[in-house]
């Protein structure tokens, strides 16, 4: 809740939703390459997941000089961040899923689709399955906006398939803080369970 005449700056940006604990999430602003940290003004609730395009209004105070970003523990200048009063979720800008549906279940042998998508920016992007018997990288590629479609089989073993995506959004020099990487991290996953068949046995009559 904003103090009598406390100095705010009001805020109405738009943006990807990347890394979140707790109701706080950086949100990353393709225009400008670079990314906000939202945190919910007095008694707000959202939900939002890594991926969302989401509408973020709300303001910045300026009686703080620096706060702790309570993603990454680093410290900001308070210009970093927004005290959302209104999150809306528009859609998905990034996004993983397999064809019968993230949850679903495939036998070993079965062909199956993995789709994901990016927005607005060219990224690199890293698809990653990891099974019972290990973690293989399918994918590691610079790719621009756009749906994608990779096909296969299910092999060996069966059991739990986590697939990540993992996309790195590129930031500005002159977004960069100091003690950040290049990019902005956002991961998705889809997780789905690999069986054996029904065995079939043929009799003679």
């Amino acid at each position: 809740m904003l103090a009598s005449g406390q100095t705010v700056e009001r805020r109405d940006v738009r943006g990807i939703v990347t890394r979140i604990k707790g109701m706080a999430f950086h949100l990353y602003l393709p225009e400008r390459r670079c990314f906000v940290i939202i945190v919910p003004s007095e008694g707000v609730k959202y939900s939002v997941s890594p991926g969302d395009y989401v509408r973020v209004v709300g303001y910045t105070p300026y009686v703080y000089l620096v706060k702790i970003d309570p993603i990454t523990g680093l410290v900001f200048t308070v210009g970093w961040f927004i005290w959302a009063e209104k999150v809306t979720v528009l859609g998905k800008a990034v996004d993983l899923w397999v064809d019968k549906g993230c949850g679903s279940v495939y036998s070993v042998g079965e062909r199956i689709q993995v789709f994901f998508k990016l927005s607005f920016v060219e990224a690199r992007v890293r698809l990653i399955v990891d099974k019972p018997n290990g973690r293989v990288l399918i994918l590691d590629r610079v790719l621009g906006p756009g749906t994608y479609r990779l096909g296969g089989v299910v092999g060996e073993p069966p059991g739990r398939r986590l697939l990540t995506l993992e996309v790195r959004l590129p930031l500005s020099e002159e977004c960069m803080p100091p003690e950040y990487y290049e990019y902005e991290p956002l991961l998705c996953a889809c997780v789905f369970d690999a069986v054996w068949g029904a065995g079939l046995i043929i009799k003679d009559h």
